[in-house]
Order: C-alpha cells, then structure tokens, then sequence
C-alpha cells in the first residue's frame, strides 16, 4: 500500500487488515525497530465503521500491553513520541539489515569495576545519533534551535564544519564545538514552576505576551517546558534541559497521574462527577474525554471547586469536557505531576527538584507503564 510520506510521518487510510499489516511493517522498516507487534483485525463493528479514519495507531509489547499508543488520527501521530518510547524501553536495536552473521574470536573476559560492571560494556552502549539531537541530549539547546545553530555554520564536529542537522554523532567520543569552543554534557536541571495564569509555556511568543522564560533568573542556563499549561491555566510545570526525561514525562504512553483543581461556575453534584469519570464525547471532532478520577473538594451556593486527575494528555481535555457540559471555567490550576506536589510554591516563583523527588517521578512513570491494559 502506497502512503505519502513527509517529516517521517505515514499518513495513511487503510479500510483492510492487509492494508493495516503494511502500515505496521512501513513502520518497523521506517524506523528500524524490529520488534513485535499486534495489529488489530477490524472485526469489531466500530473499527468497521471508521475504518477509513484510524482512532490510533497502537504498538502492544511482549506482555499484551499497550505500550505505545500515539495521537488521534493519522495526522496527529507523533514519530518522536514513538523513538522516545521505543528507545526508552529497549535501548538501542541494531538493524538486521546491517548485522553481519560471521564467527567472532572467543575473547578474554573484560576487567570489571568496584560495581560490577565491565569497562567493556560500556564501550559497547556508544551509539550513533544525529547532531542536532546531541546538543539537545548534552542540555545545550532544544533540537530545533540546535538546527539553526548547525545551519548558521557555528558548530564543528572533529574539527570540521558541518551543516547538516542529522550528521551522525558519537556522544562520549566524538568532539563537538560551538563557536570554538569545546562542549561537554551540561549538568542536569529539574525545575518546578508555580506558573501564574496568563502566561504562556513558551520560549518566545510572536504575539509579545509574557513567557514562562521571564519567571526564571537572568542567565539562567537553557531549560525547556515539559508539556504545557495553556494560558489560562496555571499551577505546576516542570522544566529541565533533560530532553530524554521530559518525553518520557509527557508521552501519552507513560500514563502518569496529573492532578487539578478547578472552579467551576454549577453545584458539583454525583452526576456530574460520574459524567467526568464515564467520559464524555467531543462534538466537535468525536473524542472521547474521561477523567481518571473526578470528586468534589467543596461547594457554595452556586458554584464548586472539584478535583480531577487525568492519565492522557490530550489537549485542553478538561475544558473541552466541561464545555460540552455548559459549565464555565473559573480557574484551572494543576497541583501535582504524579507523586510531585506544588505545596506552597509561591506564584510566579521556581524551585528545583529534589534527588529524591525525581526518584518517585521515575519510580511512578515505571508503575504507570506497567499496568495492565485493560485497566485504562
């Protein structure tokens, strides 16, 4: 089945299960990843229905899960979310293509350190990745603006110019350099952010509204958001120059817990709440919004604050579902990522992420993933 390919992204309309089957090998192919996958057989009703508009696009792991599950409809799929996940979970994947089946030279067993582990091994772990990826990587920049870094002549790799974003690079062996000067991995930063309401999560707005950049110290290093708060919104962000850890963070597939505050202009009753829980159909494209958990924190004579946790990360879902109620939205303020609470973080102002405090972020991510799941 042919498909039009543009930025790495198969958009495509398959009405059969044959024409699904050469999706998912397109796939594997496109992006190197040998690696099992389950395909539905578009025996259900449903699927039959919107056959030619796919929901998602689903990759089940060797436990029958749905380990990645990208954005509604073909043309909001995301093939960075996929290489986050995909890397993240298996590492590096040699491609078979290349593999060479030949006999090795049986070798000596390789010195090991104080932990265990082999010098050996470590060398083996060098991998290959595209240069405007390893700025990203070493916290210097975002990878789009390491593009235009590349392309604007001010990076050398060995010693010689290159221009070319995708130009492989070996971190932890090959020398890159930024206007002359050497770069190395830049320390690791994990912010929280209370951000206040009409601020926009952004580095620069063409519009010359305030940023979330103007609530950090001047020549601060370079951090980026994780995920977004839209304007009206306010409460916890995280930032972080750690750009593998934020994917993982906001990637829909991870399933961590965000947690909110609303105040909304009706009496939250049991109805409501179950409404919220049960899921509720968009009508302008169809979704289905559901909340995670949905309850009251307290009430007056004509208005509530309630509380909703959400696992997705669909775009404005609180909002859209209460819109589709009729119930106004008085503020929205998000007070924990998981285990991570805003506590009596002042408005406007930034703390860093404690050691142990990223630790139950990673340890919650892990959880999320592994449920099961029928349990979404």
């Amino acid at each position: 089945m042919k498909s039009n390919v543009k930025d790495d992204v198969c958009y495509a309309q398959p009405k059969t299960l044959e024409q699904r089957m050469a999706i998912a090998n397109d796939f594997t192919k496109r992006f190197k990843y040998p690696l099992p996958f389950g395909v539905d057989d578009m025996s259900n009703a449903a699927d039959l229905a919107y056959s030619a508009w796919p929901e998602r696009l689903y990759i089940i792991d060797e436990h029958g899960h749905i380990a990645y599950r990208g954005g509604m409809g073909p043309f909001n799929y995301k093939p960075d979310e996929a290489r986050a996940w995909l890397a993240g979970r298996y590492g590096e994947v040699k491609h078979p293509e290349r593999r060479k089946l030949r006999p090795r030279p049986r070798k000596a067993e390789p010195m090991r350190n104080r932990s265990g582990r082999s010098d050996a091994s470590r060398s083996t772990k060098l991998r290959s990745i595209g240069l405007a990826r390893a700025l990203s990587k070493l916290g210097i920049c975002s990878r789009s603006e390491a593009a235009k870094l590349i392309r604007a002549g001010r990076v050398k790799l060995n010693g010689a110019l290159r221009r070319d974003p995708e130009t492989p690079v070996h971190l932890g062996k090959d020398r890159i350099e930024m206007d002359g000067s050497p770069l190395a991995k830049s320390e690791r930063l994990y912010l929280a952010l209370n951000k206040p309401r009409g601020v926009v999560t952004t580095a620069s707005d063409e519009k010359g509204r305030e940023t979330v950049y103007g609530y950090l110290p001047a020549g601060f290093p370079w951090v980026a958001p994780v995920g977004r708060l839209d304007m009206a919104s306010e409460g916890l962000l995280l930032l972080t120059n750690d750009s593998e850890w934020a994917a993982r963070i906001s990637a829909p597939e991870t399933h961590l817990d965000k947690t909110y505050h609303v105040h909304i202009d009706a009496i939250a009753d049991e109805n409501l709440l179950n409404a919220l829980r049960t899921g509720i159909r968009s009508s302008e494209d169809g979704e289905l919004l559901r909340a995670k958990r949905a309850s009251l924190l307290r009430r007056g004579e004509r208005n509530s604050w309630i509380e909703i946790v959400l696992d997705e990360g669909k775009n404005r879902q609180i909002r859209r579902m209460l819109e589709q109620l009729q119930i106004e939205v008085f503020r929205l303020i998000r007070v924990a990522i998981g285990p991570l609470t805003l506590g009596d973080l002042a408005k406007g102002k930034t703390r860093v992420i404690e050691k142990d405090e990223k630790q139950a972020l990673d340890r919650a991510m892990k959880d999320a993933i592994r449920e099961p799941a029928l349990s979404r």
